[in-house]
């Protein structure tokens, strides 16, 4: 993401810098935090994560020279694969968004999710949020924050 294409972040009535919010929400994870989370050994799941987001099944953010992977990307009751609607999303806003473009995507509230953001549906209303990505691969911005493009 290029310097000042994304300089300011609304999160309730504050301005924060978009990435430190994501940064500090505890949505995304190190390798080592990520496979204590899901229960996997560190080496089996960075062997994997790095299959996975080859395939596009899943995404990360790089920050200090390190990757970090979303928590929401798993089953919320559970599992050690993503879920699988998130490759369709990944496939479609791949393209125009790098990893950062996308997590923006996956929390800012969406107009044709009732106002909510992707990743609190993505376990339970795939679908929902794969008509989302499409709209938004589509050129329509929803809800408060304009998603960055990739540069």
């Amino acid at each position: 993401v290029g310097d000042g294409a994304f300089e300011q972040f609304h999160v309730l009535g504050q301005v924060t810098d978009p990435r430190s919010h994501i940064l500090s929400s505890g949505d995304f994870l190190l390798a080592q935090d990520l496979s204590d989370h899901l229960g996997i050994h560190v080496q089996l799941l960075s062997a994997a994560l790095k299959e996975w987001e080859a395939d596009l099944r899943i995404f990360s953010i790089e920050h200090g020279g390190f990757k970090s992977f979303p928590v929401y990307a798993f089953p919320a009751e559970g599992g050690a694969s993503p879920i699988p609607g998130l490759k369709d999303i990944l496939s479609i806003l791949y393209p125009m968004k790098n990893g950062w473009g996308v997590s923006f995507w996956f929390i800012s509230p969406n107009a044709l999710l009732g106002g909510k953001r992707p990743q609190d549906l993505l376990s339970t209303e795939v679908n929902r949020v794969i008509l989302a990505a499409r709209d938004e691969a589509v050129g329509v911005t929803h809800g408060l924050y304009r998603s960055l493009a990739k540069p």
